[in-house]
């Protein structure tokens, strides 16, 4: 619903709703030292009350501890007032073990979406959860704007991206609410330490903020705001609010079977290989129960890996 046929983007009373759900969820992840490192809006779904949900948990990560550097300085300026050089090799050794532990809080592994990857993402400088607040900014801007901030509008080449993700040049479009825009800035503070949500009040500052003055967090984790928009749905079980997924023709299929068997496949699984393509030839485009025949490929393919 924030990109359809017809606009981009969501009126701001509905913004400030689905990012207060966001932001809980958030909070909750970051209670249990959860980092989620996925977010987009893809991942942020709307149950049947009209609230959100976040998704896809498949980067999330366990990180502990700060992000802390300690010096050497006051450790060495006592080793050098020894004489033997073995104390001198063990006082520098206990000081390297104290400072690993205080900066294992990182974490250097490149996920995420390229539009919503945090500075220090790009540059592999290690992070930790505040990688989730940069993210949420870019999601307000993109509620507010109907587009991402340092977005590619021209090829989406994602070297460009990651370059003005690094510049951090921001602008905003005249309409953008203008306690929203305070809220985003602070958030998509290029210096994690001086970050939303990074501080000492951690995500009660977001919470805090002005934007969502207008906002009781109370009655939102009860559900008691009606809810922008609700989706009908006739049971737990209903899929109409979701895109069906498409059927491939079999030349299209086949063909992109071939180049992945002849780019990745070693010899000794061709007669795998053959089977699978009969298996192929035989079901056709035709459903199989309730997969689709690109669910049943996709399947196949697993299967032989």
């Amino acid at each position: 619903m924030l990109h359809t046929n017809t606009s981009d983007g969501v009126p701001d009373s509905s913004a400030k709703f689905y990012a207060a759900g966001v932001i809980l969820a958030i909070a909750y992840l970051h209670s249990k030292e959860i980092a989620y490192r996925d977010m987009k809006p893809e991942n942020c779904l709307i149950d049947k009350f009209g609230y959100p949900k976040l998704v896809d948990f498949g980067f999330a990560k366990i990180i502990n501890g700060t992000l802390l550097t300690l010096t050497y300085s006051l450790t060495l300026t006592h080793s050098y007032l020894l004489t033997h050089s073995y104390s001198l090799l063990l006082t520098h050794s206990l000081t390297y073990s104290l400072t690993h532990s205080l900066t294992s809080g990182k974490s250097y592994t490149l996920c995420g979406t390229p539009e919503y990857l945090a500075p220090e993402l790009v540059l592999g400088r290690g992070h930790n959860k505040s990688v989730d607040y940069w993210a949420f900014g870019i999601l307000i801007y993109e509620m507010q704007a109907g587009y991402s901030p340092f977005a590619d509008n021209q090829s989406m080449d994602q070297v460009v991206i990651c370059r003005n993700i690094v510049n951090c040049k921001l602008s905003f479009p005249r309409n953008f609410n203008a306690e929203c825009k305070d809220l985003t800035i602070k958030l998509l503070a290029k210096e994690i330490h001086t970050r939303l949500g990074n501080l000492k009040g951690g995500t009660d500052d977001i919470k805090n903020h002005a934007w969502f003055k207008s906002l009781n967090f109370d009655n939102y984790m009860t559900r008691g705001i009606v809810a922008p928009w609700i989706p009908k749905v006739k049971s737990n079980n209903d899929t109409s609010n979701f895109d069906p997924i498409g059927t491939y023709s079999l030349t299209y299929l086949l063909t992109h079977l071939l180049t992945y068997l002849l780019t990745y496949l070693p010899t000794y699984l061709l007669s795998q290989v053959l089977t699978t393509t009969l298996i192929i030839l035989i079901t056709k485009t035709r459903p199989i129960g309730t997969k689709t025949f690109k669910d049943t490929f996709i399947l196949t393919n697993n299967y032989i890996l």
